[in-house]
Parts: structure tokens; C-alpha cells; sequence
């Protein structure tokens, strides 16, 4: 059985599916190329609110994001970086088991 691919190298692929750029992206979700360049470097991963953004324009889940080893842009702030009870339930309604 293969690795598991990280949210970073699935983004990658859909966004070559998609044919747009990191810019393009980028200006879909309400972020800078610069953060959504971090994430695809695998510097880091974006906060499960821009994971949402980017599985609603893109279609790659934001549970793609979850498991990834890197720190999510929320530690920058200090903010939590794991799931509260909202954003647990969010997550659940999305058919993801």
C-alpha cells in the first residue's frame, strides 16, 4: 500500500487540474499567494476555516489538512490549533467519517 499524500501534494494536483495558479487561488479563498505558497511547500498548513475555503472552491477536503505534520497558520497567533466542538461538527456534517 502507497503513503498517504498530504493536503499540500493533493492541492498541488488540483490545482493543475484546474489550471490555475497558487495567485488564483489565492484570490478565490481571500488569502495572499504568499500563504498559500507556504502551505503547498509544506511549511505550513492552513487553519481549518481556509481549509474550508479551499474545499469549497477546489473540492479537496479540508480532513486532507488534519493529519499533516507541519504547524497550521494558527500557531503563528497562538490560537489553538486543534478542533473545537464547532469546528469538529463542521467538519462532521461534511460526510467525512
Amino acid at each position: 500500500m502507497g503513503e498517504r499524500k498530504t493536503g499540500a501534494q493533493i492541492l498541488r494536483e488540483r490545482l493543475l487540474e484546474l489550471g490555475w495558479s497558487q495567485s488564483e487561488l489565492s484570490e478565490k479563498i481571500g488569502s495572499s499567494p504568499a500563504v498559500v505558497s507556504r502551505w503547498l511547500a509544506e511549511f505550513r498548513k492552513p487553519t481549518l476555516e481556509m481549509a474550508f475555503r479551499v474545499q469549497a472552491v477546489t473540492g479537496v477536503h479540508a480532513q486532507a489538512w488534519l493529519d499533516d505534520p507541519c504547524a497550521t497558520d494558527a500557531d503563528d497567533t497562538g490560537k489553538h490549533a486543534g478542533l473545537s466542538d464547532q469546528a469538529a461538527s463542521k467538519l462532521a456534517a461534511t460526510g467525512n467519517d
